[in-house]
């Protein structure tokens, strides 16, 4: 009696995958719904989806190349084998040269933020409507050399008296307050030339306030840049007699620790960075 023997049935609608045809492919993986659309694999548009993606680029990596096979024609397992080695080659070139382009990116930003001028440049505005005018950029030194050197610019008989303000105090010419955060100055709210929005800029604390002949130095603090720097610390000055309010400058540190000291008419704000020094009222 002989037995017969019986080949492998074929699954209707589907090629048989021959050795050497399963494996890994990175081209499916990397590229993943682009080389589904070259490959004739649909299901790799799955790709496209928010949150899928990454999940169908590795069922991707791993049957890619067997739905290939199946969902295409080939002359030949050498055929097929030289293309897929093509979408390796070119997968690997693509995302190669992305990472390359991100990096470069991300050195030269690194790079303009360290190096371009600092977007605090000083323009007065009129109380209302703003009108900005140029000045020279700000003057800052290390706090332990700022003692050492003469705190004097050019002769004054004025020179900067503290300010004590009360958030209760509505009888001064400026009323403060933390939240809602307000300077008002004649019904106009100075915060709302100095920040785009208020509510963005966390907490408002008043550090100090001085005077100079109609000039008025404030010092704030903000928390708008949360906890990378919990305060950030600007100056900013209001010329009662023109009726103009200068812009913002940045105080250097991220401190909470805010020194002040004044001599004549130089004063000088300290955080743990290096000291900005204002003269004759001016913020610059």
């Amino acid at each position: 009696m002989q037995t017969a023997v019986i080949p492998p049935l074929a699954v209707p609608g589907k090629k048989a995958v021959p050795d050497g045809i399963r494996g890994w492919s990175w081209g499916a993986f990397l590229l993943s719904w682009v080389w589904a659309i070259g490959n004739k694999t649909w299901i790799g548009l799955l790709a496209l989806i928010p949150y899928v993606g990454l999940i169908m680029a590795i069922i991707l990596g791993i049957k890619g190349r067997e739905w290939a096979w199946q969902n295409k024609e080939w002359d030949s397992i050498e055929h097929f084998q030289r293309v897929q080695k093509q979408w390796n080659r070119w997968a690997f070139i693509i995302v190669g040269a992305l990472l390359v382009i991100g990096l470069l990116a991300g050195i030269g930003i690194a790079m303009y933020e360290e190096h371009a001028p600092s977007t605090h440049t000083s323009q007065a505005q009129d109380i209302p409507p703003p009108a900005p005018t140029a000045a020279s950029a700000p003057a800052s030194t290390p706090f332990a050399q700022a003692f050492d050197e003469p705190l004097t610019h050019s002769a004054s008989a004025q020179k900067y008296e503290p300010v004590f303000l009360s958030e209760n105090d509505d009888g001064h010419l400026f009323k403060i307050s933390s939240y809602p955060k307000k300077i008002i100055y004649k019904n106009t709210n100075l915060l709302d030339y100095l920040f785009e929005d208020t509510d963005m800029i966390g907490y408002l604390a008043f550090e100090k306030t001085y005077q100079f002949g109609e000039n008025y130095i404030f010092i704030i603090s903000t928390g708008e840049n949360g906890n990378s720097c919990p305060a950030t610390t600007y100056a900013f000055q209001v010329d009662t007699a023109a009726n103009r309010i200068s812009d913002k400058h940045e105080i250097d540190g991220c401190s909470e620790n805010v020194e002040t000291f004044s001599e004549g008419n130089t004063l000088m704000v300290k955080k743990e960075g290096n000291a900005s020094i204002f003269y004759n009222g001016e913020v610059q």
